[in-house]
């Protein structure tokens, strides 16, 4: 009958209508959905459905809430309610296929794009990473200029590459649809790790290398930084023997830079050791000595030099200054800057000292006070105390020949070149 053919026409169309998932982002604490369509309400009381953290999912990184209604369910209609009518969006009517809804605080709305968002390629020093907005899409590529597919590349880690190409990729996820080909041209380069730079400081090396991310090794005998005599450069060290630094740089996927060499000649002038914990963070370091003609500044002009480097001894960290000409009766102020706390003048220093700042003040300034420390200055103490010699094993060598060892004097090691 004709009936029935209308009613067989309808079931068929129904089947091959698309089944909808509603997605919401909302601002409202308690976010329901409420439907209707053409087999009348979907929820059997109002507000309808509340959505939970079960129905949560993200879309391109934003956290969405989705409901799906049932095959044959199309087209529907929709608003979103918060709790209250101040929370409520108007009537969305007439869906026939999946939609992403963004609410706004004043309970308009934006549709959102489903599809998956076009993934990011990036080429840095011959290795190529891709990434994509969407956590759960899965990225595929190609590097011979051809259009990307589901059949093509599965991108899970960074890759090299050996010559010059084009790097292709789309995003992938179920139920979505798939991103636009982002393409990238990425230039294949010999690369090779900028030559380190030595420079002292006091009696503190520095190294560095213009290429971010090499790790630097360093060697102390003269001769070139291999497995048997390299040290790893971490921060500025303190050196306590003359001695010839050489240092190389090594990075993956780079050629190793070419050996830096500084002859290294320790500075004889006073030490200053200044305890690191203070009432304020000790910045600099200004000294002057007094002359027939006045008084003479022998770091930079106020507030100072910055200090050269840091010791621990017996757990406690201190800032380290070594004056580079053999001055005596140096005077010296600790200071965080200019217009800044300091302390009082430590005047007279004729050795190589080590000093605590106060947390009493005389007026504005903080006092000073010297102290003793079990190793900083123990070689001074002890020098009438035999050094003792291990290698870098920790064996003790009675008779030392050319070569790297640790020297021990009472409570004080540290590594020395005997030629």
């Amino acid at each position: 009958s004709l009936l029935f053919f209308v009613a067989a026409l309808f079931t068929s169309l129904a089947a091959k209508a698309e089944q909808i998932t509603i997605y919401v982002n909302a601002p409202y604490e308690k976010t329901h959905l409420w439907a209707w369509h053409n087999g009348g309400n979907e929820f059997n009381q109002w507000p309808g459905r509340p959505f939970t953290e079960d129905d949560a999912t993200t879309i391109n990184g934003t956290k969405f809430y989705s409901y799906t209604f049932d095959e044959g369910i199309n087209p529907v209609n929709i608003l979103f309610y918060g709790g209250n009518d101040k929370e409520k969006t108007a009537d969305i009517k007439g869906i026939t296929e999946s939609k992403a809804y963004k609410v706004r605080s004043d309970n308009n709305y934006d549709v959102v794009s489903l599809q998956m968002a076009t993934p990011v390629i990036s080429c840095k020093e011959n290795v190529v990473t891709i990434t994509c907005a969407d956590e759960y899409a899965t990225i595929y590529y190609t590097t011979d200029n051809t259009e990307p597919s589901a059949s093509s590349n599965s991108y899970t880690e960074g890759f090299k590459i050996t010559e010059t190409c084009t790097v292709k990729a789309i995003a992938v996820r179920s139920g979505f649809p798939t991103s636009e080909v982002a393409s990238q041209s990425c230039e294949y380069a010999d690369l090779v790790v900028a030559t380190p730079e030595i420079s002292q400081n006091g009696n503190f090396v520095t190294i560095t290398t213009a290429t971010e991310g090499a790790t630097i090794y360093y060697s102390l005998d003269g001769k070139n930084p291999t497995e048997y005599n390299r040290f790893d450069y971490t921060a500025p060290f303190e050196q306590k023997a003359n001695c010839t630094i050489k240092a190389i740089a090594v990075k993956e996927n780079f050629q190793d830079s070419e050996v830096a060499s500084l002859d290294f000649t320790v500075s004889t002038g006073i030490t200053i050791y200044v305890k690191k914990e203070a009432p304020f963070t000790v910045n600099y370091i200004y000294a002057w000595v007094k002359t027939s003609e006045g008084n003479k500044n022998i770091t930079a002009a106020w507030p100072g030099d910055n200090f050269q480097g840091e010791v621990v001894d017996g757990g406690i960290t201190f800032l380290v200054y070594t004056f580079s000409t053999d001055y005596t009766n140096i005077n010296l102020v600790f200071t965080q800057g200019d217009k800044q706390p300091q302390t009082v003048d430590v005047e007279g220093v004729k050795y190589s000292s080590t000093f605590e700042i106060s947390s009493d003040k005389d007026g504005s300034k903080y006092k000073v006070n010297s102290i003793k420390t079990t190793g900083i200055e123990s070689i001074a103490e002890d020098a009438e105390v035999a050094p003792e010699y291990f290698n870098l094993q920790g064996v003790k060598i009675a008779n030392p020949e050319n070569g790297l060892y640790i020297k021990r004097i009472g409570n004080k090691a540290e590594k020395v070149y005997i030629r």
